[in-house]
């Protein structure tokens, strides 16, 4: 009767052994969860960094160019735009400005080069044109601002309201359009593409020149 007590305190119930199984599995599944938030959670800060990027370099481009803008020299026989810009049009912005580094440009180093933003596929794409009165096959340097890009959206304020759309250009020497003044202010809506940041429109302002010549 002595030598069977002590088996049976030697071994483990089955109630026991159940319990020890719950705990180990509660266990893995905690080791799991946290194993899962650390990867998610550092996943999320590289998005929010790529992001981050993207916005400064759009700021720093954009800014730089729309900050420069001008409205060119003309003839009085030109029939030129010489800025436009439409939210429903993939390439939504378009026009001039000054103090480009000579020699991008042209050979002769104007100073001034024709520029032309779109959203091509999911990149906003800027072309700088190599001359100011740029044609289809006018030569032109392609940059990729940002890519993976979901939507975006252009707006222009002429200092009382906004618009969606602003066209400024001239034809025999007179001026037709909206204004024969650049828009004070053009702001850019674009959203990343990506179920962390789907319907998150970051918005940026650009101030452009009180005088465009």
């Amino acid at each position: 009767m002595k030598a069977q007590r002590e088996t049976h305190q030697a071994g483990f119930s089955l109630i026991e052994a159940l319990v020890a199984i719950a705990l180990l599995a509660m266990i893995g599944t905690m080791a799991v969860m946290v194993f899962t938030s650390f990867f998610n959670g550092r996943s999320a800060e590289e998005n929010l960094t790529g992001v981050t990027e993207k916005t400064l370099r759009l700021r720093q481009i954009m800014g730089d160019d729309l900050a420069h803008a001008i409205i060119r020299p003309h003839g009085p026989e030109d029939n030129v735009h010489l800025f436009s810009g439409d939210a429903d049009n993939n390439c939504f912005l378009s026009f001039a400005r000054r103090n480009a580094v000579k020699g991008q440009v042209s050979d002769t180093g104007s100073g001034i080069e024709s520029l032309l933003y779109c959203l091509n596929g999911r990149q906003i794409v800027r072309y700088a044109y190599h001359e100011a009165d740029a044609v289809a096959d006018t030569k032109r340097r392609n940059y990729v601002l940002i890519s993976d890009v979901a939507k975006a959206d252009i707006r222009f304020f002429d200092g009382e309201s906004w618009h969606s759309k602003w066209l400024m250009g001239v034809q025999n020497g007179r001026f037709f359009g909206r204004s024969s003044r650049l828009p004070k202010l053009v702001e850019l809506n674009w959203t990343p593409r990506g179920a962390k940041q789907k319907n998150r429109p970051i918005t940026q302002v650009f101030a452009l020149p009180p005088e465009g010549f």
